[in-house]
């Protein structure tokens, strides 16, 4: 792979691990508005999206 991909891998990677735990901190401290977690879902589908279709 070339250096570029690699650094758009980590940085998908990344973007993913913390979308993902916001959404689980709002589950943890039961502070769900369904407005902000439907978008932090979406924005978590999309970065998995982005990350699959580069690998």
């Amino acid at each position: 792979m070339d250096a570029t991909v690699i650094k758009l891998v980590i940085m998908l990677t990344t973007a993913l691990i913390v979308t993902l735990g916001l959404i689980g901190v709002e589950f943890w401290t039961h502070a769900v508005r369904p407005g902000a977690t439907i978008s932090k879902s979406v924005v978590a589908v999309v970065v998995l999206g982005l990350l699959v279709s580069i690998i």
